[in-house]
């Protein structure tokens, strides 16, 4: 029977993210992982999508360009976002089930009903015909494998490219959840700034979010920190190209900013749970999730910020994915979770 229903309807999972989109298919895994970005030329037309049009990030030709249709987690470019969505599901599904796939989308927590209709309408738009919503903390709390149902509080940190949501989760719902729009996208602005006002170049976003994946860092380790790499850019005297060696301790300052508002972000989160569940989370500690987190030692620094445990989800760039993919799997366990 499982398996005349898979044949019939392959369902679908969807992180929809700010700087990359996961699909999840029923019975494969994730089966899709690229840049949440499209280019399109001067009359709005898609070019090409995903990793393919990332590559063409500032190498574009008059008149077209790549753009990423979501910031903060929220879709800005609606017509961008269905082109997106429609591809993204295409590619993913291929020709696998008879029927119309039942798809179920990660969302920020503190979204509004406006922006999730945003969402909804963008998927119908991409001719899904009864799409999901699911919060990307609780997808990632399934995707973790915690126990959302449980009388016993689990608290959740998912820092992602355009937002860092925490939320603390008891009995299939939310006690507390929260989000402030500082993440992974705010870490390459300041290293853009870094690159300007400390050494005197220009580097773009792919550049920036290069150095951050290679030397990012939040804690000093001897393991990391003469880890070094080159970087070119424009010489803002000159505005001739510039190649300069940068180490990940050298790196470092740039970022903390970032990484001090987002454990303040967390300090003030715990303060206003209600005390029994600040007790119990304050002595279990949190799960760290999401892309945003794979800056080394961004365990260690928010341990030592919070004064709190932190379990590190071994694949941080897919647990809602994950998440989101066992609760449509699952669907008559995990109905009850969907926030639509």
């Amino acid at each position: 029977m499982g398996l005349l229903r898979s044949i019939v309807r392959k369902d679908l999972a969807m992180d929809l993210g700010t700087a990359n989109t996961l699909v999840y298919v029923a019975g494969d895994g994730i089966v899709l992982n690229e840049p949440t970005c499209i280019e399109i030329d001067h009359e709005g037309t898609p070019v090409c999508f995903g990793e393919n049009a990332y590559e063409r990030l500032g190498k574009t030709p008059d008149g077209q360009r790549v753009i990423r249709p979501l910031k903060h987690g929220v879709i800005n470019d609606f017509e961008a976002a269905t082109a997106l969505v429609r591809n993204f599901i295409k590619k993913a599904k291929g020709k696998k089930g008879i029927l119309p796939p039942r798809v179920l989308i990660s969302v920020p927590s503190k979204m509004t009903q406006l922006e999730k209709r945003s969402v909804l309408e963008a998927a119908r738009a991409a001719d899904i015909k009864d799409p999901y919503l699911i919060e990307e903390t609780m997808a990632a709390a399934i995707g973790a494998g915690l126990e959302v149902f449980e009388t016993h509080p689990r608290m959740v940190v998912d820092i992602g490219g355009g937002t860092t949501e925490v939320a603390v989760i008891e009995r299939g719902g939310f006690v507390e959840s929260d989000s402030i729009r500082i993440a992974g996208d705010e870490m390459d602005e300041a290293i853009k700034r870094f690159m300007k006002q400390t050494l005197g170049i220009h580097i773009g976003s792919r550049s920036a979010e290069r150095i951050k994946c290679e030397l990012g860092t939040a804690v000093s380790d001897v393991s990391w920190d003469e880890s070094i790499s080159t970087v070119t850019g424009k010489d803002l005297n000159t505005g001739l190209p510039k190649i300069i060696s940068i180490s990940a301790a050298d790196l470092r300052p740039a970022l903390l900013p970032i990484l001090d508002e987002i454990a303040y972000f967390i300090r003030d989160f715990i303060g206003i749970l209600p005390e029994r569940v600040r007790d119990i989370i304050k002595t279990d500690g949190f799960l760290l999730t999401g892309g945003g987190t794979l800056l080394k030692g961004i365990d260690r620094y928010l341990a030592q910020e919070t004064g709190m445990p932190v379990c590190h989800a071994p694949q941080p760039l897919l647990t809602v994915a994950k998440g989101a993919g066992l609760a449509i799997e699952n669907l008559k366990i995990y109905r009850g979770v969907f926030s639509n």
